[in-house]
């Protein structure tokens, strides 16, 4: 791998060697150069300190050059936020309850925004606060700086500690707010889908049924018929329904609005045809 200007300029004048991974671009390499001189020397605080190992390839470098792979699903809740809370859940500043709930029960006191607060005991209320989609959400403010997490994960978090970044917590009975750790699961982002597809939260409608559907179910049947019976073109058939030919071909052969009725041609079939035509 090519070394990047700033990666070779920051070893020639602190000597750490460690490749261009972290070095990407100008902000980084003076953040690296602040933290240098303030004393640190290792790979991993880099990582956390400078904050740049939030995209992918760099999280995939990462796994190598720190030599785990848990440094890089840190990275990543370090961004979002979630270990901040985490943090904040153990310090006593929020508690979680058997049903999922997260409360506050101290508050900090004192300069909140530019640190020195201290916590004091308040009367235990819900922090959480319902996001646009659905989920519940917790955030915080220290240090001029504001940190956010969804509910479920951060609870996942606390108990099992950091989610791997090919990974996503599910629900198990569909229910966005119910965080209690015995609905909660960790699954893939392929089966986090599917999961929601099988329980019916997605409204999957199909067909004409769609609100973005230009054909009939009757539109369907005709543009099947009309080209099995092999007097239209499919080119004919887009510029009399209004859509792409592509979309027509998807229909003709089954690829697209496959509940809907018509007779379906096969590939072989239509090759046959063409091939008798010659």
């Amino acid at each position: 791998m090519k070394k990047s200007v700033f990666a070779a300029e920051f070893e020639e004048r602190t000597g750490f060697k460690f490749g261009d991974l972290f070095i990407s671009a100008k902000g980084t390499y003076l953040k690296m150069l602040y933290w240098f001189n303030k004393g640190v020397h290792d790979t991993t605080t880099f990582a956390i300190r400078t904050k740049s190992l939030y995209t992918r390839a760099h999280l995939e470098a990462a796994i190598g050059v720190v030599g785990e792979k848990e440094m890089a699903n840190k990275c990543i809740n370090f961004k979002m936020g979630e270990r901040q809370l985490v943090d904040h859940v153990r310090s006593g500043e929020f508690s979680i309850d058997d049903d999922g709930h997260i409360w506050r029960t101290a508050r900090a006191v004192g300069l909140r925004y530019t640190g020195g607060a201290k916590l004091h005991l308040c009367k235990p209320r819900r922090a959480e606060r319902m996001s646009p989609d659905g989920y519940l959400r917790v955030a915080i403010k220290r240090n001029g700086k504001s940190y956010s997490a969804m509910a479920h994960r951060l609870i996942w978090q606390y108990f099992y500690g950091d989610i791997p970044e090919y990974l996503c917590v599910n629900h198990i009975n569909g229910i966005k707010t119910d965080n209690r750790l015995c609905n909660l699961e960790l699954v893939t982002h392929k089966q986090n889908s599917e999961h929601a597809l099988a329980i019916g939260l997605y409204d999957n409608q199909m067909g004409e049924l769609n609100c973005n559907a230009k054909l009939s179910a009757d539109d369907v049947l005709i543009i099947r018929s009309a080209y099995k019976s092999g007097c239209v073109t499919q080119a004919k058939l887009s510029r009399y329904f209004g859509v792409s030919d592509a979309h027509v071909s998807r229909i003709i052969f089954g690829q697209a609005r496959k509940c809907d009725p018509g007779p379906v041609t096969n590939h072989c079939e239509a090759a046959g045809e063409k091939g008798s035509e010659r």
